[in-house]
């Protein structure tokens, strides 16, 4: 034990204080740069924050990249739906969009209606409907999510077919179904 003591205690000087040959420093000068001052003084500054800012940026740029990607496969995804079907996809503002499903019947009561609409427009407009149900959504199992959809509302009207509300009572989809019975 005694004889291990002196190595140990050298390694943490070492360790703690640096060693002569790098200047007493424990510092990576890696990306140390010498320049020559105005007086012929030689100055020794590191660029380690320029490094952490280029990383950063470097990070920030790939996160970018990754949104831009995942926002054309969600675009594609929502193209490739209403190509299928009859599927109209509509944006009302830069963070708002909906969807109005098939055609509407004649003399349907939803043809006043626009994407975005608030709820008390929609029911001055048309009235209640025969049956609504509530629902979450998935964004409510994403524990980091505190944004304002969590669930949504869907109103159901006979003959017409549904209508569904987000959470903060704004129209998103139509659904026209002139065989709507009207009940969940």
């Amino acid at each position: 034990m005694l004889r291990i003591f002196p190595v140990l205690f050298v390694c943490a000087t070492l360790a703690v204080g640096g060693c002569a040959s790098t200047g007493g420093s424990t510092q990576n000068n890696a990306n140390a740069v010498e320049s020559e001052g105005d007086d012929g003084a030689v100055e020794r500054t590191t660029s380690k924050s320029d490094a952490r800012s280029s990383r950063a940026e470097a990070k920030r740029e790939a996160a970018e990249a990754k949104r831009e990607a995942r926002e054309r496969r969600r675009e594609a995804k929502r193209e490739k739906a209403a190509a299928k079907g009859n599927i109209q996809i509509v944006d009302v503002e830069k963070n708002f969009r909906g969807e109005i499903h098939g055609t509407p019947a004649k003399g349907s009561k939803f043809t006043q209606l626009r994407i975005g609409m608030s709820q008390n427009q929609v029911l001055d407009m048309i009235g209640p409907g025969t049956d609504s149900k509530g629902y979450i959504t998935g964004k409510n199992f994403n524990p980091f999510y505190y944004g304002p959809d969590r669930y949504r509302i869907e109103t159901f009207y006979k003959g017409s077919g549904r209508l569904v509300f987000t959470s903060q009572s704004r129209l998103i989809t139509i659904i026209h179904d002139s065989a709507e019975d009207g009940y969940q």
